[in-house]
């Protein structure tokens, strides 16, 4: 059984105050319970599903023409499933199990969003994770910093629409397995901008004109070692509607 419960607070007309409480679970795989080569993973079918309990806590507040949030998280993972565990050296089989220490991400989020008149608003955010292991070592592929900038404009009377975004994923972590016999090893990723821009433009009330770019700048970047990500792309097209309004 998992769940989450949540509750808001208006302290004032300006400021809420929020609290969260959430859990999760993950069970194991068929390859890690049964296996796929006796010869070199055998499966455990003894373990235990992983499990996850998280809390936060955030406020938000509005100024002037200005609304900030601040929220601070935390989250502990038990029975956390290392899948590639090796007891014994080579050629002795690989296996899976559930590791003794739980792994805890910890960190907080802040957003802003201003709006400029009636036709431009402007938001940014920005997260920082602080992540362990069960080893007390930095989680693999999850950034500390991360965070993005957007920006809304509309005009034409508000029948036109543009949309930009800028988002940043921080250097992180990962395992690289060079060819056998030797070891593995830790290697940093690089971080990254990805711009996308998107526009709107309704020709009337049935009749939707729309173009996109994703990743504008064609930035090479990945998110997991030795798998490539997605390029420039752009998109275009009109959406209509039928029938009665």
């Amino acid at each position: 059984l998992t769940g989450r419960a949540s509750v808001a607070w208006s302290v004032t007309d300006a400021t809420i105050l929020r609290a969260g409480f959430g859990t999760g679970q993950k069970t194991p795989t068929f390859i890690e319970r049964y296996g796929f080569f006796p010869q070199s993973f055998v499966g455990n079918d003894e373990l235990r599903p992983e499990h996850s309990t998280s809390y936060d806590l955030g406020i938000e507040h509005a100024f002037e023409s200005l609304r900030v949030q601040l929220s601070l998280f935390d989250q502990d993972l038990d029975d956390e499933i290392n899948g590639f565990y090796c007891p014994n050296p080579f050629p002795a089989p690989c296996t899976a199990i559930n590791m003794d220490r739980p792994s805890s991400r910890r960190g907080l989020e802040v957003g802003a969003q201003w709006p400029l008149g009636d036709s431009l608003s402007i938001g940014i955010t920005y997260t920082y994770t602080h992540s362990q292991d069960a080893d007390s070592a930095t989680e693999l592929r999850r950034p500390r910093h991360a965070g993005s900038v957007q920006a809304d404009y509309a005009f034409a009377g508000g029948r036109a629409h543009i949309a930009f975004a800028a988002d940043y994923g921080g250097t992180r972590q990962d395992v690289f397995f060079p060819p056998f016999p030797n070891p593995s090893e830790i290697v940093t990723l690089g971080n990254y901008w990805l711009v996308d821009l998107a526009a709107q433009y309704d020709v009337n009330n049935r009749v939707q004109l729309f173009a996109r770019g994703s990743n504008l700048l064609d930035t090479k970047y990945e998110q997991v070692f030795g798998y490539r990500t997605a390029g420039r792309a752009l998109f275009g097209g009109m959406q209509v509607s039928f029938g009665n309004e």
